[in-house]
C-alpha cells in the first residue's frame, strides 16, 4: 500500500522518470546500467527537493473575528508527503541512496 498526502505522489513519479532518464544517459554515454540509474535517481532526488520546498511552503494569515474580536490565524499550504516523509526530505533520501549506490557499483 502506498501512502501519500497532497502532491506526495510525485516522489515515485520523479523516481520513475529519473530511472528512464538514467537509462537514456547510459545508452548515450556508454556508462554501466547501474551508474546511469544512480545518476537518474540522484536527479530525481534533486527534482523532488525543489518541488517539495516549493509546494510545502506555509503561509499564515491573521484575521479578526467580528463577533468576538479575537485574532484567528489561518494556515495555508504544506502537508505534501510520501510515507509520512515531506517531499523535500524524500529527495534528500533518494540522493543519498543514489550516491551510495554509485559508490558501491564503482568499486565492484
Amino acid at each position: 500500500m502506498i501512502i501519500w498526502a497532497g502532491y506526495g505522489i510525485l516522489v515515485p513519479v520523479f523516481a520513475m522518470l529519473g530511472v528512464v532518464l538514467g537509462t537514456t544517459i547510459t545508452d548515450t554515454f556508454s556508462l554501466s546500467a547501474p551508474a546511469g540509474m544512480a545518476i537518474g535517481i540522484f536527479l530525481a532526488g534533486i527534482a523532488s527537493w525543489f518541488a517539495g520546498k516549493r509546494i510545502n511552503r506555509v503561509s499564515y494569515k491573521d484575521l479578526i473575528d467580528p463577533d468576538t474580536n479575537e485574532i484567528v490565524t489561518l494556515k495555508h499550504g504544506g502537508g505534501h508527503s510520501f510515507f509520512f516523509i515531506p517531499m523535500q526530505y524524500c529527495g534528500v533520501l533518494m540522493s543519498i541512496i543514489a550516491i551510495f549506490f554509485l559508490i558501491f557499483t564503482a568499486f565492484k
